[in-house]
């Protein structure tokens, strides 16, 4: 299932590979990053998205609604 969060704090292609990388640990895939509208979109696999809001939050960003 696609799923979409809004993250805080990525400015910049680095950032974004930082979010990439710990969603795929966890499995996710087909990860789209737009920094422009601070979102990150990706196909969950069956993963919680909890899960993955947690893992952006420990890779050091803010999820906002």
């Amino acid at each position: 299932m696609k799923q979409t969060v809004k993250v805080d704090g990525m400015m910049c292609n680095h950032c974004a590979s930082r979010v990439e990388k710990v969603l795929s640990l966890l499995g996710i895939s087909e990860i789209v990053v737009s920094l422009s509208d601070k979102t990150v979109t990706f196909e969950d696999n069956g993963v919680a998205i909890e899960d993955a809001k947690t893992a952006i939050i420990d890779a050091g960003f803010d999820i906002f609604d």
